[in-house]
């Protein structure tokens, strides 16, 4: 017996409100009895780290079981999306515990899944309807603290061993016999969230700004005829960058004094940092990411001219770097109950100016920093934004019955009249209208954020890895900046 899984129409990633279909493919060489075919659709965010020697856990010991604390390991495992459906047999068609005999031969099942908007790790409704998934392994040592309900993470694989989001679709194929175990096969896919909804844009800018200055190593020449300035980075607001899109960055040189001497752009790099939270149980670990996204050295870049006043502003050419995407293997920011990714982007900018006398020019480097968050690019359907302006239409919620009047010290009890009425936690918005809405629309970009989503998950020993930021060094002397710290706020 062989058994896989074909996906129709694959794309390169999937996104919310998408529609999962395919098959499953059963291969007998005999007849075979089988109880039923399950496929699930499933997300999981797992995580292990190292537990420092000799560190203090402020976990309860008892909920961690004696395994890992042999290895001295944490984990924690969350499951962000699931849902499951019978493929076989047709509903009504066999009674629970009975069997059916499949002929020999080659077998399809067809399936299909929408990807929801959120994802259900929080939900308590959905825990005690599948007890088998939230228990033990899953959850058996985490606080209900730590789960969060946000939309959908992206898929994550970029550090073996310590952490990894991963989403597939997986087939059970249920056998009665006790001697033939059941068969299963998975198959995995990439998949990248869609943005939130995002206001009109406006004229306002965040800026990153920090002052330069050039020495002057000559006493017979004036001290302010040497050039003084600052540079001023900005972004629109809010500071928001799209996947697989250039930098919307604007350039601006100021000048502090009327300085007879010529500056000059020499070096320009766009370096994006970013930071994965990453927590199991009580151990918290902060991982770096690294890209270069351009660089140009062996500039020669006049900015402005002589003699230009106080006050003088120079806008860079911005067809320096604004052909430049972000790389493709940058995924959206996200936030889930085990991990976050944030980013921060870099501006290097280096200048030079002509010495007095014969002494060679000077340079300085300008660091620039923001804090950003990064869009996929996939915007949401039209009618979904449209309900969220709107809102949810008016339910026929029936009025509640005016409650008795009671002694404060004395409540009533429950189901008593005057008694506080409870309820189960209705669903939310999103995901009442989420079967309703359409697939997103747009141009599937290229995205290789994960390196194999059909690679082994992380084992149950579990491994931590090391990630080191590593940095060109600059060609210019940064301690030779004579700025202020990287400011931030709305123009």
């Amino acid at each position: 017996m062989s058994v896989h899984i074909q996906l129709n129409n694959c794309p390169p990633f999937y996104t919310n409100l998408d529609d999962i279909s395919g098959r499953v493919i059963l291969n007998l060489p005999s007849n075979e009895n089988i109880s039923a075919i399950m496929v699930k659709l499933e997300g999981e965010s797992k995580t292990v780290l190292p537990r420092p020697p000799g560190g203090q856990q402020s976990l309860d010991p008892s909920l961690v079981t004696q395994r890992d604390q042999r290895q001295g390991a944490a984990k924690e495992d969350h499951k962000l999306l699931y849902k499951l459906i019978k493929v076989f047999p047709s509903k009504g068609l066999l009674k629970q515990g009975e069997s059916y005999m499949i002929r020999a031969g080659q077998h399809e099942y067809p399936f299909q899944f929408k990807m929801p908007l959120e994802n259900i790790c929080c939900d308590p409704d959905f825990q005690n309807d599948h007890p088998e998934t939230f228990k033990g392994g899953f959850y058996g040592q985490i606080p209900s603290a730590s789960h969060i309900k946000a939309t959908l993470p992206p898929s994550l694989t970029s550090f073996p061993g310590e952490a990894e989001i991963r989403y597939f679709v997986k087939a059970t194929v249920q056998r009665p016999s006790r001697f033939k175990g059941n068969r299963r096969c998975e198959i995995g896919f990439k998949f990248i969230p869609i943005e939130p909804p995002t206001a009109p844009l406006t004229t306002n800018e965040v800026y990153a700004r920090r002052p330069y200055m050039f020495n002057n190593n000559n006493i017979q020449v004036n001290e302010s005829s040497m050039p003084r300035g600052e540079v001023d980075a900005r972004l629109p607001s809010p500071a928001v960058l799209t996947c697989n899109k250039p930098v919307p960055l604007r350039l601006v040189m100021r000048n502090h004094n009327e300085a007879k001497k010529q500056v000059y752009l020499l070096f320009f790099q766009m370096n994006l940092v970013g930071l994965t939270e990453v927590r199991a149980l009580d151990v918290k670990r902060s991982e770096f990411s690294f890209w270069v996204i351009m660089r140009a050295d062996r500039l020669a870049i006049p900015i402005g001219s002589p003699g230009d006043g106080h006050g003088t502003e120079t806008v860079v050419d911005p067809r320096l770097w604004n052909h430049v995407p972000l790389p493709n293997t940058v995924t959206s920011s996200f936030r889930a109950c085990n991990l976050m990714r944030s980013y921060e982007l870099e501006i290097r900018v280096g200048l030079g100016c002509e010495s007095p006398g014969d002494a060679p020019p000077q340079t300085v480097l300008v660091v620039l920093r923001f804090q950003i968050e990064i869009n996929s690019g996939l915007s949401p359907p039209a009618t979904h934004l449209d309900d969220l302006v709107t809102g949810p239409a008016a339910s026929n919620t029936p009025v509640q019955p005016p409650r008795v009047a009671h002694d404060p010290a004395y409540p009533p009890q429950l189901g008593t009249a005057g008694s506080v009425v409870v309820e189960d936690a209705p669903p939310s918005y999103e995901d009442h209208i989420a079967d309703e809405l359409a697939p997103v629309e747009g141009v599937t970009r290229n995205y290789s954020g994960v390196t194999d989503v059909n690679a082994a998950a992380i084992s149950e020993a579990g491994s931590s890895r090391s990630s080191d930021l590593v940095d060109e060094p600059p060609p210019f002397d940064e301690a030779e900046s004579t700025g202020i710290e990287t400011e931030s706020s709305k123009n």
